[in-house]
């Protein structure tokens, strides 16, 4: 058996014989893993069902070697998985930095209800098409329509575009929520944000990134948490398993 379908066949090559949950008694990792197809039909297997088309481009680039393409397809799902732990953090980290502000702001302005309400109709259209989205999904679960609740409904894109030129009513304001930012300029914080959203749109459609200059895509996370909290910066970057994956890339031929 290739090392590749030793990866796909167990991944993270972990000896274990526990039997897989849902599965037929008698099933188990080691099971699985005595299977040995040819290198043809292995790529044969996988082509069908993810589309000769998805991996054509990680062929390319492994110069045609089947193994190769694989263990770079499989890398980019496993860095994939690493860095949304990581943009999972952050966007939970801006989403409370920008609504800790605004709630700041209304009251401030002795607005009654929330700034979810948006009493003086300053939000865009679409924050306030947002919005209702998300107490209907909110009480489409059966939930109660806290504030809490409802702001956790709210997509990172949400967030991301409060942080623009359509919203600068308010950047005096939610630049409160990023106190170790070098500056207050509004693009200090929006460049970054859209550079990570596409990234994270990208993992979660599945379309590859091992052709994205990663390592600058992290120094935009990393800049984004610090200007929010030093210290939740640093617990992220503790516990992040992007750099050993990073370390981890298979070789290919990135310009091609």
């Amino acid at each position: 058996m290739s090392a590749i379908q030793t990866k796909i066949l167990n991944p993270g090559g972990v000896a274990c014989s526990e039997e897989l949950p849902g599965t037929a008694p008698g099933l188990s990792y080691s099971s699985i893993e005595a299977v040995e197809l040819p290198d043809n039909n292995l790529w044969t297997v996988v082509e069908l069902h993810l589309s000769p088309e998805r991996l054509q481009g990680y062929l390319a680039v492994c110069d045609g070697n089947l193994d190769r393409a694989l263990e770079l397809y499989l890398w980019n799902s496993t860095v994939s998985a690493a860095i949304s732990e990581s943009l999972g953090h952050l966007e939970i980290g801006v989403r409370n930095a920008l609504s800790r502000q605004l709630t700041l702001r209304h009251n401030n302005l002795g607005r009654s209800g929330t700034w979810l309400d948006d009493p003086a109709d300053e939000l865009t259209l679409r924050a306030r098409t947002d919005i209702l989205d998300a107490r209907s999904r909110v009480a489409g679960k059966g939930k109660s329509l806290t504030h809490p609740q409802i702001v956790s409904e709210l997509s990172f894109g949400f967030w991301r575009y409060l942080i623009s030129k359509r919203n600068l009513k308010l950047w005096p304001d939610l630049a409160g929520g990023f106190p170790n930012a070098p500056n207050r300029s509004l693009k200090t914080v929006e460049d970054p944000l859209i550079r990570l959203l596409d990234l994270r749109n990208r993992i979660a459609h599945h379309q590859r990134i091992w052709n994205l200059h990663l390592e600058a895509r992290i120094r935009d996370l990393e800049d984004l948490l610090g200007y929010i909290d030093a210290d939740f910066r640093d617990w992220v970057l503790l516990h992040s398993r992007v750099p050993s994956q990073l370390a981890a890339r298979p070789p290919h031929n990135r310009h091609k």
